[in-house]
């Protein structure tokens, strides 16, 4: 089986590391002859694969908007399928899928698409309407929630399959009790929406402390908006961090206030190491993947008051505690790179099949 997984690039991201993880799995424990595919330069990499090949398709990004450059990325892309003649081609995230299926119309080759965010995550009329023409040409759409089906027109519905994420990292168990060092893992964007976490700081005596793992454009905005709120003393901004384990390790909570989420794997990730989480009730994913009092919280959405009682009581309570932490961990397990595999590769035996 020869395979090209493309991606838009492997910086750092929730989606490029599943990539880096499936395309090794499918390399390592599958035997597929797998090419990660980026058009960023190779150079940019930050999360680097141990076991699939690499290329980069050298998009030029000095005129990334001009219609000639897109045009010409549609060609860059076909001619290099043409040329491998893979057995299937994978498209993961949407500008890579809309791209990606433009540049096979007419080509038989199996095609897969990986979301990693709700249909709603496309807030753009246009790009959904565009998505909603060329989904039709993928064979199959690997979705993260049942719940997100029948939010696709009918004729895509058919051709959607759910099928998680792997974990981003190897987890293990982290023996200690609560420490009031609470952690929170994404990008500074307006989708992650953690100035609704520092309000929930706010709310928590001193002795908690918060961690952030991530960069963004928000940056800036939310160390000024911790300073004015005179958190600076006990939030922490780590940037963009390549060995996350050392966090989960350390931490007694994960947070989020995402406004939207596909499968947020930082939870599965979390609950690998232990460590609980207590999620705001976004759209997709966090009631998926917590059980509500059980591995973790799920909150009515910007509660702060709920959040931060549901934290104090954990801490109140070391018995729970140590309960809620060994059913997440426990529930981590269905999440291993090992299930997802084997999850991959029933989908595309079915789809070989339908394509007899």
């Amino acid at each position: 089986m020869k395979v090209l997984f493309f991606i838009g690039s492997l910086q750092s991201g929730g989606a490029e590391r599943v990539a880096v993880r499936l395309s090794d799995g499918f390399a390592d424990t599958l035997g597929w002859d797998t090419t990660l595919v980026t058009g960023d330069a190779i150079a940019t990499d930050f999360y680097i694969t141990e076991h699939a090949k690499r290329h980069s398709l050298g998009f030029d990004y000095s005129n990334s908007r001009s219609l000639r450059e897109q045009l010409h990325r549609v060609r860059q892309v076909r001619r290099y399928i043409q040329a491998e003649k893979p057995d299937l081609v994978v498209f993961s995230s949407i500008d890579f899928a809309l791209r990606g299926l433009f540049s096979t119309l007419g080509m038989r080759v199996p095609k897969i698409v990986c979301e990693h965010n709700n249909y709603f995550a496309v807030k753009s009329p246009r790009k959904r309407r565009i998505r909603n023409r060329l989904y039709p040409f993928a064979d199959r759409i690997f979705l993260l929630t049942q719940r997100d089906i029948p939010n696709y027109p009918p004729q895509i519905q058919a051709k959607c399959r759910v099928v998680s994420n792997p974990l981003g990292v190897d987890g293990h168990y982290c023996e200690h009790t609560f420490n009031g060092r609470l952690l929170a893992i994404g990008r500074l964007t307006e989708q992650k929406a953690f100035h609704r976490m520092l309000h929930v700081m706010a709310l928590l005596p001193d002795t908690f402390t918060l961690d952030i793992v991530g960069e963004g454009p928000l940056d800036a905005a939310l160390k000024s908006t911790s300073e004015a709120m005179g958190l600076t003393h006990r939030v922490t901004f780590a940037g963009r961090i390549s060995d996350v384990s050392r966090y989960y390790q350390e931490a007694s909570l994960l947070l989020m206030t995402s406004l939207f989420e596909g499968l947020p794997m930082v939870i599965a990730e979390a609950n690998a190491h232990a460590v609980p989480v207590v999620s705001y009730d976004c759209e997709t994913g966090p009631r998926e993947m917590i059980r509500d009092g059980e591995t973790g919280f799920v909150i009515a959405d910007d509660d702060a008051d709920d959040m931060a009682a549901a934290i104090q009581g954990l801490a109140n309570d070391p018995e729970r505690y140590q309960r809620m932490r060994d059913a997440a961990y426990a529930a981590a397990e269905q999440y291993s790179l090992a299930n997802t595999l084997t999850n991959w590769q029933s989908a595309v035996a079915e789809l070989c099949d339908d394509n007899g």
